[in-house]
């Protein structure tokens, strides 16, 4: 089973992982899916998913936690314009 992502952003939080943040659209999400996004050179495995705490426009936000990589990844996974992407997530071994 699956799940289809809107993103909405990208981050880094030092020490833990690349974050992506957004709304699951369809599907349930859990520890251990994975996922590509084009332009990204490597399939994200998520470590945890964590609800975001906001409430109006933006409320309901999910930050997936990846895998932490190294400093040319983060730079690269800071850079990408995911906003609005649809990510397919899945069971597929990262």
């Amino acid at each position: 089973m699956g799940a289809t992502f809107k993103a909405d952003d990208t981050f880094n939080v030092d020490g833990r992982g690349l974050v992506l943040s957004g709304i699951v659209t369809d599907g349930e999400v859990e520890e251990g899916m994975s996922f590509s996004i084009p332009s990204f050179p490597m399939r994200m495995r998520i470590q945890s998913v964590d609800f975001i705490n906001y409430e109006g426009p933006k409320e309901g936000l999910v930050g997936l936690l990846c895998q932490d990589t190294s400093a040319e990844d983060v730079r690269n996974w800071r850079a990408l314009d995911v906003r609005g992407l649809e990510v397919t997530i899945d069971n597929k071994d990262a």
